[in-house]
């Protein structure tokens, strides 16, 4: 008892780092990373990739549209050409 009533009595700062500053650091990774919608696993520690954005999704949404609009006005435009040689 008294080996460790001396090593926190001669340790303090490392104590301090163990005790408060590295608990406070890994909470604040994990808020942060919950924040930012990455997968989150407390055992084993883990902190997975970051997951598309709403912005990104809203631009390959807005691509998609446009490509199936070019579809639909090339399939029209087909259709149209047909019509016209069939009369």
């Amino acid at each position: 008892m008294d080996v460790l009533n001396k090593l926190l009595n001669e340790h303090t700062i490392v104590i301090n780092i163990l005790v408060i500053i590295a608990p406070i650091t890994i909470i604040c990774l994990y808020i942060i990373a919950f924040l930012q919608g990455r997968a989150i696993s407390f055992w084993p520690p883990k902190i997975g990739k970051k997951v598309a954005s709403i912005k990104n999704l809203d631009t390959d949404l807005l691509f998609l549209n446009q490509i199936q609009q070019n579809r639909t006005m090339s399939n029209g435009i087909i259709i149209l050409s047909l019509a016209k040689s069939s009369q």
